[in-house]
């Protein structure tokens, strides 16, 4: 898989640098661009339509106060700050009674673009169901302005475009650039190269820049006609890249599909042929059953309620007829216990036993843990749920369904929203797995998980416990799992 946003970060990279598109002796030499740029400074200054800026404030190409050394200005380049080619301000807060009162759509108004609805690939989400109008006492920004949010989390890294005039909150700020083209501009604020310099400058416990620090932040700027080269090749690049990005996710839902093809037919009894010598799954389960037994007439297991309910015969007919020497059963028939985790959130330390949730398994591959409890919580947590090599843990809140066999060793800890599942023998763990992957079990937990709305959704545990599990033969479980490797090799 190719990292497409790597790849967009060293063509800006590149293009910032002067690598990206040769450079033309026979461009306009930037010095007559600074020219032109300092006559438009003084007409709209004139005009008070920007601020003063003194001339000792641009930055040229052999300025020792320069942020970017010599060597790393290309030839013909310049160095500006952004306040001498653009007029840059920040926009207005709105309160809850303004919202209210500027949510009424009119014939003629201009959009509100809060933080929020710039994402962090630069698309501009206009509808958010503000319209300010056009007599509104509001700032505005003019189309092919940039909108760059200069405070919190966000600072730096949302940055948009915008093609219409609209209004802006005052975390954003306008950078409206004259003579010098937005969308370069635009790009040069995407590139590391900028970023590395805002980054330098932020400041304060929330992380920004102040408004008259950013204004004073500098950018190589390029002769106008290689700034049209350059927004011209990024256009096309980046166009080769989506169709890539596209392509990729376009695979990665064919390879989906196909794998879930694969599980279907293999849970269906179609993917391998039936031997009807084979020992029928109904003697597997019954001896299954017998040691279920042993084990509740031993103490080391409790009866659940869904062993004495077994699936009707409506239900085998809704869930399908099944192959010669197949049977239904449900997920409780083939298990020691199911539970889940502690419903508690326990302290956590630094160090100690890992704590697990979803976040941790939900790549289908135990991920890092950055979260642990000392080892007397976890010895309580594990009188409920003790996860062992070999069991199965299930996504039961939130991200539902995903399924994980237990192959650490270490000791761990899991919170409420997996779900502890332990097979009755070793060697079922990877068929189980396989049909609790399959799109037959997404299906059935469509229709009966919990939640919704302002509500997360979840699968309760009794109805867990009765998760219809298509069963074959023990022989042919063996084959159908050896195929279902040997076919996802293929695919991954």
């Amino acid at each position: 898989m190719i990292d497409t946003k790597a790849l967009k970060q060293k063509i800006l990279d590149l293009a910032m640098r002067g690598k990206l598109v040769p450079q033309d002796p026979n461009d306009e030499p930037v010095e007559e661009l600074l020219a032109r740029i300092r006559e438009e400074r003084k007409k709209l200054e004139k005009e008070k339509k920007i601020s003063k800026v003194e001339e000792s404030d641009i930055y040229w190409s052999d300025d020792d106060n320069c942020y970017y050394e010599k060597n790393d200005i290309p030839s013909g380049w310049s160095c500006l700050q952004l306040q001498y080619f653009s007029n840059i301000y920040t926009g207005n807060s709105l309160n809850d009674k303004q919202k209210i009162d500027l949510s009424i759509k009119l014939d003629s108004f201009h959009h509100y673009i809060a933080t929020k609805d710039i994402d962090l690939n630069g698309n501009i989400n206009y509808e958010n169901g503000l319209y300010i109008p056009l007599d509104y006492s509001l700032k505005r920004a003019k189309q092919n302005s940039i909108l760059i949010c200069l405070e919190g989390a966000n600072a730096g890294n949302k940055i948009g475009l915008i093609n219409k005039d609209v209004c802006f909150v005052n975390k954003l700020a306008c950078v409206s650039p004259f003579i010098v083209i937005s969308k370069f501009v635009y790009y040069f604020f995407n590139s590391i190269t900028f970023n590395n310099e805002f980054r330098d400058n932020m400041q304060g416990i929330i992380g920004g820049i102040p408004l008259s620090k950013f204004k004073s932040l500098s950018i190589l700027i390029p002769p106008l006609q290689e700034q049209e080269r350059i927004v011209n090749k990024i256009d096309k690049l980046f166009e080769l890249v989506d169709k890539i990005e596209k392509d990729q996710q376009e695979l990665e839902e064919l390879k989906k599909q196909a794998k879930d093809k694969v599980l279907e037919l293999a849970v269906t009894g179609k993917l391998v042929k039936q031997d009807p010598n084979d020992e029928p799954a109904s003697v597997l389960l019954e001896r299954i059953k017998v040691e279920k037994e042993k084990l509740i007439k031993e103490g080391k297991i409790k009866r659940e309620k869904a062993d004495l309910e077994p699936i009707s015969d409506d239900d085998k007919n809704y869930y399908g007829q099944l192959p010669i020497n197949w049977a239904w059963t449900n997920l409780s028939s083939l298990s020691k216990s199911i539970t889940d985790g502690t419903h508690k959130t326990p302290k956590y330390l630094d160090s100690g036993i890992p704590f697990l949730s979803i976040a941790n398994i939900s790549s289908g591959s135990f991920d890092n843990c950055p979260k642990y409890i000392s080892p007397d919580e976890h010895n309580q947590l594990t009188k409920r749920a003790k996860p062992e090599y070999g069991d199965i843990l299930l996504c039961r809140i939130g991200t539902l369904g995903k399924p994980f066999i237990v192959n650490m060793t270490f000791d761990f800890s899991i919170f409420v929203s997996l779900a502890l599942i332990k097979p009755i023998a070793f060697k079922q763990n990877e068929y189980l797995k396989m049909v609790l992957s399959s799109p037959f079990i997404s299906n059935h937990i469509d229709r009966i998980k919990v939640g919704g709305g302002t509500h997360t959704y979840k699968i309760n545990l009794d109805n867990l416990l009765t998760f219809p599990i298509p069963c074959p033969p023990q022989k042919e479980q063996n084959e159908i799992i050896s195929k279902v490797t040997e076919l996802m090799n293929l695919l991954y």
